[in-house]
């Protein structure tokens, strides 16, 4: 599955930035993303510059009700960019690359 980066809210795609990743991201769930505390905050605090903190989107991240779906969503789908769900692209990428390698091996297993 290929690696899916969101910069800006779309600025990458040559969209206008849009407010609601349903606006942007094929197959999101309007249910969960519109009950999203980040859906009421600007969204440069889930997409910060190189070197800003994010501890503010991991502590709006850490009260919200739909914490657990925002980071199946963008693990599942290789989301690189941003905060999603508490998590930075760099802590999500372990995530891809531990799955990938339980997957690997249980291939190794099965052909074995």
């Amino acid at each position: 599955m290929p690696i899916i980066s969101l910069q800006r809210f779309g600025e990458r795609f040559g969209r206008p930035a849009v407010t609601r990743a349903a606006d942007l991201l094929p197959g999101a769930d309007d249910n969960w993303f519109d009950r999203g505390l980040c859906a009421q905050v600007d969204g440069e605090t889930f997409f910060p510059e190189k070197g800003v903190p994010v501890a503010p989107a991991r502590s709006i991240c850490a009260r919200c009700d739909v914490q657990q779906e925002c980071l199946d969503y963008a693990v599942d789908n290789r989301i690189a960019d941003g905060v999603w769900g508490g998590l930075t692209g760099r802590e999500r990428r372990k995530i891809w690359r531990e799955r990938d390698a339980a997957a690997a091996a249980a291939r190794e297993a099965a052909a074995g």
